[in-house]
């Protein structure tokens, strides 16, 4: 680091004046801050230099213009922002018998990475004051460092506290204008030396991910939570098609450990990072060396979690990745021939089929129908199951929303649409199953809203007309049935169908 040189340099700048007795006092406050900045740079003591950090602070806000701009030189800022923003980059957690933490694990990281985002934005805010602009180069060097730090803090977390989280918009904001960019995912891709868009290693992207990578190693990942959260948000947030592409190779590994953890927070985490990594690069450069196929066991192994937050992030992923798997031109197939999405889908009817949980048997329900649509016709092979499994669940209160029963009618709609084929041997169990729903819902007297209530009833109606469609002599057994009084709720809900119809 550059040190007593350049304070004298600067205070050269100052004047000739500056070292006589006659100094005004805002001349000795720049004296002051000169001193100040380099005694940041110079000192190893970290409780030192937070107590500078916080005198720089109150000197800065009481310069005026022409002294503050005379401060602010390259040389001096450039090293002081990246002692700063060290201050803010926790050490990792070592020697330690779990990795399990609790916010009292990082009261002082908290406060320091409070005081750090304040000096950034007073000294922002400050020096944009003074010459209307600042100069990036000063910020250059510890910007990767500067990204983790905002991209840790910029949800809640146990290391971060609302005040925090509204000083990272601020400096994320001034960051943009510094930048002269509309977004931090469009900074993310400016080469630091040229200030031209790139997408190679050397934009502040592929920086950014050389100082996580090391922190998030197969050894190390879990003593460093503030770096999987960084690397989480800026993921799933910031890279984006086409330019994860890039990276792919880089973001990965860190992915693919989330997703072995035994934590279900990392779990959920490490599934949403490969599901986003597999929608925004080209099916092509996901199945290069195999990776698709590392992705699909990765998340095939979670297949059998009963963890409700687990099963929720892991069924959109596995919709997203079973085609590119399955889909392969170098592995060509039959039509008929049974895929990983037939495998997959019958491990999820049967864990439906035996489930008496009212949350697992909302989650297993949530995705099926998505499966039914990706299969199409194909998912003739799992027919009989499914209408078992619609029968079953349509009989069962769900409690005042209905979400099961919901989610049930658009499996039994995307099969009306899909399986048409052989719908009819099955239709009269279909109608018996809709036909009891309305009966169930007419007599309801529980606390379910009446517009919930509506709502099944008009799923249900739905449902019948696709069955009409399919099967004709649906319709004749619904005339008949209004020709009867022995449900005359019923009855009523049917004829109100065929008026429709008419």
């Amino acid at each position: 680091m550059l040190g007593l040189p350049q304070t004298n340099m600067a205070a050269n700048m100052l004047g000739s004046n500056a070292g006589q007795d006659n100094t005004r006092p805002s001349m000795q406050s720049s004296g002051s801050l000169l001193d100040l900045m380099d005694s940041i740079r110079s000192t190893k003591c970290n409780s030192q230099k937070i107590s500078l950090v916080r005198k720089a602070i109150t000197t800065t806000r009481g310069l005026d213009r022409e002294l503050l701009r005379a401060s602010m030189q390259t040389t001096i800022l450039a090293p002081l922002f990246n002692e700063v923003v060290q201050l803010a980059i926790p050490a990792e957690f070592k020697d330690r018998d779990h990795f399990l933490f609790e916010k009292e694990d990082f009261v002082l990281l908290t406060d320091q990475t409070e005081l750090v985002l304040n000096f950034l934005h007073v000294m922002f805010e400050q020096c944009c004051r003074c010459s209307g602009t600042l100069d990036t180069k000063p910020v250059d060097e510890s910007l990767p460092l500067l990204v983790v730090v905002i991209s840790a803090n910029i949800r809640n977390c146990l290391w971060s506290r609302d005040s925090v989280q509204k000083l990272t918009l601020l400096v994320l904001n001034q960051l943009r204008i510094l930048y002269k960019v509309d977004s931090l995912s469009e900074m993310l891709l400016l080469d630091l030396k040229s200030k031209a868009r790139e997408a190679t290693t050397a934009t502040l992207l592929g920086r950014y991910l050389t100082v996580v990578k090391a922190r998030l190693s197969l050894h190390n990942w879990q003593a460093n939570p503030t770096f999987v959260e960084s690397f989480y948000w800026m993921l799933t947030q910031m890279m984006k098609f086409p330019h994860l592409s890039e990276h792919l190779d880089a973001v990965l590994p860190p992915a693919l450990l989330l997703v072995d953890s035994h934590v279900t927070e990392h779990k959920v985490m490490g599934i949403q990072c490969l599901q986003h990594i597999a929608a925004n690069v080209t099916n092509e450069e996901l199945r290069w060396y195999g990776r698709a196929d590392v992705v699909y066991t990765a998340l095939q192994q979670q297949i059998y979690s009963r963890e409700p937050d687990i099963i929720k992030a892991l069924h959109p992923a596995l919709l997203i990745v079973l085609p590119i798997v399955d889909k392969d031109p170098a592995k060509p197939a039959s039509p008929t021939t049974p895929k990983q999405v037939d495998a997959i889908l019958t491990i999820i009817i049967t864990s439906a089929v035996t489930e008496n949980g009212i949350v697992l048997r909302r989650m297993y329900t949530a995705c099926i129908a998505d499966f039914v649509l990706g299969l199409g016709v194909c998912s003739v092979r799992h027919l009989q199951r499914l209408v078992a499994l619609i029968s079953d669940y349509l009989e069962v209160f769900d409690g005042p929303e209905e979400h099961a029963r919901f989610n049930t009618l658009s499996i039994l709609k995307s099969l009306l649409r899909n399986a048409w084929l052989r719908i009819p041997y099955h239709s009269h169990a279909i109608l018996k199953s809709l036909l009891k729903l309305l009966q169930d819902v007419s007599c309801d007297r529980s606390s379910t809203p009446e517009s919930v209530k509506d709502r099944l009833k008009e799923e249900a109606v739905v449902c019948l007309n696709l069955l009409g469609e399919i099967c004709p002599d649906v319709q004749q057994c619904l005339q008949a049935l209004c020709e009867t009084d022995k449900l005359s709720d019923l009855a009523r809900i049917v004829q109100s169908l065929l008026k429709r119809n008419v």
